[in-house]
């Protein structure tokens, strides 16, 4: 925990050598959906950091599985913690950014394995031959991700964005089309 403390006063340090006429920030709330066999609901919040087209993000996300039968249950698939540096170009109303990071993974992994079912041999057709067991293990690991954003810029305090996420790392890699706004002190003069 003091290094996440180390680094946020570091990056805010940095930052303020510049002189604040030319720092934007703004706080940017997210949503996605990864569709498949087994949807899955992300949300997150990033604080961005702004200036002369570099941006720092410390951001958080979660991603929880979505049953769209039961309705939604209670367990989180997984939560990241990430800090990333990039670049942002503004093109009239509309800024492109990537960015780049260390993330820290925190999580279930869920597996499926077919069990043998003996019983089912000595009793009627009745029962299954075999059964779907499921297998929840946690982990902990550090993951890089990536995250290419497009927004549309409506104010110099608002704006809408389409994001495509990614974080690579050796438990549970995914990839998130996601939809956020970002809301704060965007662009100076």
């Amino acid at each position: 925990m003091k290094a996440i403390h180390l680094i946020i006063f570091s990056l805010f340090s940095y930052l303020s050598t510049f002189g604040q006429p030319s720092i934007g920030f703004s706080v940017q709330p997210k949503i996605g959906l990864i569709l498949g066999s087994k949807p899955n609901l992300s949300t997150g919040v990033d604080l961005n950091l702004l200036h002369a087209n570099r941006i720092i993000s410390i951001g958080v996300q979660e991603i929880e599985k979505l049953s769209l039968i039961h309705g939604p249950t209670t367990v989180k698939k997984h939560q990241e913690v990430n800090i990333m540096l990039g670049q942002f170009r503004d093109k009239g109303n509309f800024r492109f950014h990537y960015q780049v990071g260390i993330s820290m993974l925190k999580g279930n992994k869920q597996s499926q394995n077919l069990k043998f079912n003996p019983s089912a041999l000595q009793s009627s057709l009745s029962e299954p031959l075999f059964e779907v067991e499921e297998e929840l293990a946690s982990f902990n690991t550090i993951g890089l991700p990536i995250q290419l954003e497009t927004q549309w810029l409506l104010s110099r305090y608002f704006s809408l964005g389409l994001e495509l996420q990614a974080n690579l790392n050796n438990q549970n890699s995914y990839f998130i089309p996601t939809f956020g706004m970002a809301i704060g002190h965007l662009f100076w003069d």
